[in-house]
């Protein structure tokens, strides 16, 4: 099977990915071995009246049998750390995230660490953070470089709370590897299956700040998150049971 990780919006992120759905597309028409769609259902039942044909929606599974682990990190002190991980293409929105931090941080009289992963720099996105955090001297952006899975998820333990106001994915990785070391993160309405306190609109620097502030102070606000996720892992079991022809 061939499925988008996101919604129609991210597409545009690669110049060739409509053109590969609609090849693959016409391909599985002619082979029963092949199926098409993506990991949301409002993405593969849009793509399925359009292409007039069966869709595969096979939601993101992710291992969380054993539960978060607290992160060595204690949210107390002068300085509010913020992360906003993952590669930082436009549509990721972290110039909003940006100024949310910044919001969270006047507003909690406090200094900022913001920590971005770098090494990936794409469009202008991390450009106009630098500029945004550019001559504060309370606020530092702290780059975090590319890893392996376990030295990510030991940067992403540093934070206080995670701010990923995306427009278009709909799982985020990083935000259930957030919620696996104890942090949780503000989203948009887009990461359907995380806790509905966790969401804020994604072109809102002032109540995106209002959420992280609120999850910040909330020391059971990872674990449900961890909740979510498992019910979330639970729903999407089914789909790929029928996919697979288990049961």
């Amino acid at each position: 099977g061939l499925v988008s990780h996101s919604n129609w919006t991210f597409l545009q992120a690669d110049p060739n990915a409509v053109k590969l759905i609609r090849e693959a597309i016409s391909l599985a028409a002619l082979r029963h071995n092949l199926a098409v769609g993506g990991n949301d259902m409002r993405f593969s039942e849009s793509l399925g009246v359009i292409e007039r044909m069966p869709t595969l929606c096979l939601p993101n599974l992710y291992d969380c049998i054993v539960p978060p682990r607290r992160s060595a990190h204690q949210v107390c002190g002068r300085t509010v750390r913020v992360g906003c991980f993952g590669a930082p293409r436009d549509l990721k929105n972290i110039v909003t995230a940006a100024a949310a931090a910044l919001v969270m941080a006047r507003q909690a009289g406090c200094d900022l660490e913001l920590y971005l992963n770098s090494g990936r720099e794409e469009g202008v996105a991390i450009t106009a953070v630098k500029q945004l955090l550019a001559d504060r001297p309370s606020a530092k952006l702290v780059p975090v470089p590319w890893s392996d899975w376990n030295g990510f998820l030991d940067a992403i333990s540093k934070v206080d709370v995670c701010l990923h106001p995306s427009f278009t994915e709909s799982f985020m990785v990083v935000v259930a590897d957030g919620i696996m070391r104890g942090v949780p993160s503000v989203v948009g309405e887009t990461v359907g299956w995380a806790p509905r306190t966790w969401h804020a609109p994604a072109d809102d620097a002032n109540d995106i700040a209002r959420v992280g502030t609120m999850l910040r102070n909330d020391p059971n606000a990872a674990y449900d998150g961890y909740e979510a996720l498992v019910r979330h892992v639970n729903n999407a079991l089914p789909f790929w049971y029928a996919f697979l022809g288990i049961g």
